[in-house]
């Protein structure tokens, strides 16, 4: 652009201006800035400059009254009037026409539009002067001249309706940007809402963590982590004392035994030239670090081993000695039994013989002594059965009354010392003959008879 451009900047905006102003002049263009309406025509009074780049809204005189007021002296009237407006309304163009201005610049302008719009005014501004003689007109636009001869209400009315959709495309562009900014917005603030879960989800974890590990350092049972590799990536300070190493040197290698998600066995772990300890271990899965890992606790249990096979030679020796017992008593009692069996045949022998009624009641009586000896006996080496497993019941038939009688005939003597009376008394209903083991029943009467005379003191 020539350097003899001179431009009067009219902007009630000091912002605006400047920037106006800054572009203007990197363009080698002279720049005269001016707040309001008035002091524009004052300027204009003084110098005439090449272009008025005026605002459309100011306070007390707008940029259409501006217009209006320098086309209607006769020394300005051909003074290129540039409007800056936001083409938000399509009757500004109505004002515009009514005002005679030379152009519009719809703000915020780009500098290279604006520079291009002050470049057209100027050029079409010589073509007016030479104008044509049959009343076409002559313009330059788009970087070439153009010569209309159409009616000028018919290029009026094309130019306002070219004006009013590009106030609609504008509005709608409007539109557009405000929702795109709403959203931006939206986004913007969704995205520092994410951010701030994010960090606080990040702090949760990393408190978890700290506190994850605390436990972990503080529990008295050896606990390491193994990752993925098969590599300890952690050991607490138990396991540190438990595999005799320090962390530093245990982390990062494989542990000496297998450790499987979800199992527990026993494990022995080296001592060096001690004897290895035994550890109970747990293997559960966790995630370590964002990275599936295995949690393995190891409990020592070698004192409880060692008193479990303590206990397990004591139960040895135990068993041991029952059965040595079993095996005397079941030995004692078939020595025993083998006298007692001869005392009573003898005595049988005796009852046979021709005897008065005292040494027949004598008799009778060493029978039933002898055979209930053998049957405490028999008790004797039925409880060594007992113990043994060995224990058999017979069945055979046996009559109920008989006995009955001998148990009653082996306390009578004892009764009578106590002065209690010891009698028999059997059902009518009562069946006689009976099929079972008599010795058994015989042992149980014999329990139960016995207890009744030795705590009856009268009766």
């Amino acid at each position: 652009m020539p350097n003899q451009v001179e431009i009067l900047v009219v902007e009630d905006s000091h912002t605006q201006a400047t920037q106006l102003q800054q572009m203007l002049q990197r363009h080698n263009c002279q720049v005269t800035w001016v707040a309001t309406g008035k002091e524009a025509l004052a300027v204009l009074q003084r110098h005439r400059p090449t272009v008025v780049l005026s605002d459309v809204i100011m306070p007390e005189m707008d940029g259409y009254q501006l217009t209006r007021t320098i086309k209607e002296d006769p020394q300005l009237k051909n003074l290129p009037v540039i409007l800056m407006t936001t083409l938000s309304d399509s009757r500004e163009v109505i004002k515009a026409l009514e005002s005679k201005a030379d152009g519009f610049i719809t703000k915020p302008c780009q500098e290279r539009f604006l520079l291009s719009r002050i470049h057209y005014v100027l050029a079409n501004q010589q073509l007016r002067k030479t104008a044509a003689a049959d009343g076409s007109v002559h313009v330059r636009f788009g970087e070439k001249q153009h010569t209309f001869r159409s009616d000028p209400t018919q290029m009026v009315d094309l130019l306002l309706s070219t004006f009013d959709n590009a106030i609609q495309k504008n509005t709608e562009l409007e539109r557009a940007y405000r929702a795109q900014t709403r959203t931006q917005l939206a986004l913007r603030r969704l995205n520092e809402e994410l951010e701030e879960r994010v960090d606080a989800r990040t702090r949760q974890l990393s408190i978890a963590e700290s506190n994850h590990r605390t436990l972990l350092d503080s529990n008295a049972d050896a606990m390491l982590v193994v990752d993925e590799d098969n590599h300890v990536c952690y050991v607490n300070p138990a396991a540190e004392t438990l595999f005799q190493h320090p962390a530093s040197e245990i982390i990062g290698t494989a542990p000496a035994f297998a450790i499987v998600a979800g199992e527990t066995k026993e494990v022995a772990v080296p001592q060096g030239a001690a004897e290895p300890i035994i550890a109970e271990m747990r293997v559960t899965g966790i995630v370590w670090q964002s990275r599936p890992a295995r949690l393995a606790t190891l409990h020592d249990v070698t004192a409880r081993k060692k008193v479990e096979e303590i206990l397990q030679a004591a139960k040895e020796a135990a068993e041991a000695a029952d059965q040595a017992k079993s095996d005397f008593l079941a030995n004692m009692s078939h020595e025993i039994r083998t006298p007692m069996n001869g005392i009573i045949g003898m005595t049988e022998l005796l009852l046979e013989t021709p005897l008065n009624d005292e040494q027949k009641d004598f008799a009778q009586t060493v029978k039933g002594c002898s055979q209930s000896l053998l049957g405490i006996i028999n008790e004797i080496l039925d409880f060594s059965k007992i113990e043994a497993g060995k224990l058999d019941i017979e069945v055979l038939d046996f009559d109920l009354r008989t006995t009955l009688e001998t148990v009653t005939d082996l306390f009578a003597k004892t009764a009578a010392d106590k002065n209690i009376e010891l009698a028999l008394l059997t059902l009518h209903d009562v069946p006689s003959v009976l099929r079972g083991d008599p010795d058994r029943l015989r042992q149980i009467l014999i329990n139960l008879t016995g207890n009744a005379v030795k705590f009856t003191e009268k009766g």
